[in-house]
């Protein structure tokens, strides 16, 4: 998910026709910044002749510079703590982006320790940061909350920001690539339920198999299909999954699928279901959004922040409650009752990335904080 951000942000950044704005992705080597030509050849940023130019050229950082630590440099942002300390000195501005805080609030979905590390890089990045943006809106206030707690250092932080991710141009119509006769039987079901995503604690598929198991126990007509790859702690889903009696009938497995496999699958599918127990975005619901996928998702602020009432959304921790949603949703459905996803807004990929150098250059930040890091400022956008 990360690196699909950073992928379409850096490839808008560079064609931003912003007056004054000159914009280098660079990557750290040793104690240098270097221009990522590299990088920005394999995901195809530079024109052909670009790249008969020199690469890896070093980056003198010049003054009132920005650096936007827009990747999850999570493992190496203390590396640049010399690099931040020579932006002041310019006068310039080190701005963060905060994607999620759910290794601190969900902290069973994640491998041991986890926690523990991502805490220390969220009061590093408090602490050196003058800026930290946000995602959307939710983590913008998750994070202000965090960052009165008394145990956690006030930092340098005067701006916090947010906004939100774009969309793919994904392929319509004819220009759609095939995909394999094995998942066009997965959809042939016009009551097909589709589950995009890693598969991890977090985005809750044990509760939309329990759901499911009832329905069926109930004779109520569904499939389910779950499309990504195995994450982690999860073997015991994976080994129920591959040892269902339903599997390869009403249950679907398709792991890492393509682009092509994933169009097709929101296209043929009844609905996205999305029973994540946090997000920092919920991009799925975007994608669906695009092929006018109705959606069925759990009742979470960031959720409704996204798709607003162009949703379903049912509250978590009950497969029964999840199961009789999902039963009312069919039957809504065949009255032509339910939200339609073709309503929500969402910008495109280029439209993103001028919301992201508007809060860069200072012209829209959501919270503006004093010295006491007190509110001191703030802005509904």
């Amino acid at each position: 998910g990360i690196q699909r951000v950073v992928r379409n942000v850096v490839r808008w950044l560079y064609c931003s026709a912003r007056p004054g704005v000159h914009v280098i992705a660079v990557r750290l080597e040793g104690d240098e910044l270097i221009e990522a030509t590299d990088w920005l050849d394999a995901h195809g940023l530079r024109a052909p002749v670009e790249r008969e130019d020199v690469n890896n050229v070093h980056v003198q950082l010049q003054w009132g510079d920005c650096l936007l630590m827009l990747d999850s440099s999570w493992e190496r942002y203390w590396e640049f703590a010399h690099l931040f300390r020579r932006i002041r000195e310019l006068h310039g501005s080190v701005q963060t982006v905060v994607y999620d805080l759910l290794p601190l609030r969900l902290t069973q979905c994640w491998p041991q320790g986890t926690s523990e590390w991502f805490r220390g890089w969220i009061e590093t990045a408090i602490e050196e940061s003058d800026a930290l943006i946000c995602i959307s809106r939710s983590v913008a206030d998750e994070l202000e909350g965090l960052m009165q707690q008394e145990s956690l250092p006030r930092g340098r932080v005067r701006h916090l920001g947010y906004w939100h991710l774009g969309r793919d141009a994904l392929p319509d119509g004819n220009d759609l690539p095939s995909v394999s006769d094995r998942v066009r039987l997965i959809t042939a079901s016009p009551r097909t339920l589709l589950m995009v995503g890693t598969i991890e604690p977090r985005k809750n598929h044990a509760l939309a198999l329990d759901a499911i198991e009832r329905l069926w126990a109930r004779n109520v007509d569904a499939s389910l299909c779950i499309a990504g790859k195995q994450g982690w702690l999860v073997e015991d889903f994976m080994t129920r999954i591959e040892s269902h009696p339903e599997r390869g009938r009403r249950l679907h497995f398709i792991a890492q699928p393509t682009d092509a496999e994933l169009h097709h699958c929101y296209r043929r599918s009844a609905a996205l279901l999305f029973t994540s127990r946090g997000e920092g975005f919920g991009l799925p619901l975007i994608e669906a959004a695009h092929f006018g996928t109705p959606i069925i998702a759990s009742d979470l602020p960031v959720l409704r922040e996204v798709a607003a009432e162009h949703a379903t959304y049912f509250a978590l921790g009950s497969a029964t409650v999840l199961a009789d949603t999902i039963e009312q949703w069919f039957a809504d459905r065949d009255q032509g009752r339910v939200p339609s996803s073709s309503l929500i807004d969402a910008p495109t990929w280029e439209e993103s990335t001028e919301q992201l150098l508007d809060i860069a250059l200072g012209r829209r930040w959501y919270r503006t904080f004093d010295e006491r890091n007190s509110q001191i400022g703030r802005q509904v956008l």
